[in-house]
């Protein structure tokens, strides 16, 4: 019976470690910001996260991948060109990572807006 359990656990999915695949909402910069994805680990151990970063008809304008350490947040993919309807798409190893698009001033001065990515 345990194995039994056990093995429909595992055709479900539970207790299986899976990347998953989230979305921030899309912004549009001007000529004089830049636009980012930024990566958070909320975990307790380093994270491996992939970011990209799409123009609205997803035309790829950069991407990035890198690992954070727990606690740790760091901008993977960005871009200061003139874009509109830019969004991020993070793949991540676990809900632990949060994903945000982030639109700031050239140079990396105050940041202007976050959105979470879901």
């Amino acid at each position: 019976m345990k194995n039994l359990i056990a093995i429909a656990a595992l055709m479900m999915g539970w207790g299986a470690a899976s990347a998953a695949v989230i979305y921030s909402p899309p912004v549009r910069n001007q000529n004089d910001s830049v636009v980012g994805c930024q990566a958070l680990n909320t975990g307790k151990g380093p994270r491996t996260v992939k970011a990209q970063l799409y123009e609205f008809d997803h035309t790829l304008k950069h991407e990035g991948q890198l690992t954070l350490g727990p606690g740790k947040s760091q901008q993977v993919a960005f871009t200061s060109e003139q874009v509109f309807g830019a969004y991020c798409k993070f793949t991540v190893p676990t809900r632990k990572i949060r994903g945000y698009i982030t639109l700031e001033s050239v140079g990396g001065s105050t940041t202007h807006l976050i959105h979470e990515a879901r």
